[in-house]
């Protein structure tokens, strides 16, 4: 497997029948997915269990790992209603499990193998970070509750970021990490 892509996140909006979404990123293993579903009028959010609310139809390669993403079906009677948000994140497990040995044969796949979990679990850490800005984004584009910038230009007295609090285009923006003076 290679790492293509730098995504590890999938929003969507549910339209109360659909069944079938997709994961288009690489992921190891299906315990590695954390599904949560927003309800955008009660603000609940409600993350859903493998094997009881969604199945993961999708084989494995030969290495074990799924390079072109997954499928998820959501199980009779756990369809998200219509409206609400359904996001779809990578948590890659931060595990380490190959031992190298002396001597023995150096087998690529194996090292590709762990440099690829290294890729995703980096691709993990900030997902919802989404670069430097001088102010709240006013681009009329999706943004999701926890997205957030970074302040460019951070001054005594200000504030270290913004954090998105409200889904929407561009959604609802507070200050945050406020700068003594």
């Amino acid at each position: 497997m290679s790492v293509t892509s730098q995504n590890n996140v999938s929003a969507y909006l549910s339209n109360g029948s659909q069944t079938t979404y997709t994961f288009p990123y690489p992921i190891i293993n299906p315990g590695d997915i954390l599904i949560q579903t927003l309800d955008v009028f009660t603000h609940v959010v409600t993350t859903l269990v493998l094997n009881t609310h969604y199945t993961i139809p999708t084989a494995a390669n030969q290495f074990g790992e799924y390079p072109s993403g997954i499928s998820i079906i959501f199980t009779g009677g756990n369809v998200p209603a219509l409206g609400q948000i359904i996001l779809i994140s990578r948590m890659t497990a931060r595990t380490q499990l190959v031992q190298l040995i002396d001597n023995a044969p150096f087998v690529a796949s194996t090292i590709n193998n762990a440099l690829d979990k290294l890729t995703l679990i980096t691709q993990d850490l900030l997902p919802q970070f989404k670069g430097s800005a001088l102010g709240s984004p006013t681009l009329h584009v999706p943004y999701l509750v926890g997205d957030w910038f970074k302040n460019g230009y951070p001054q005594p007295g200000g504030y270290f970021g913004w954090g998105c609090v409200a889904a929407g285009s561009p959604g609802v923006w507070k200050t945050f990490g406020a700068i003594t003076a």
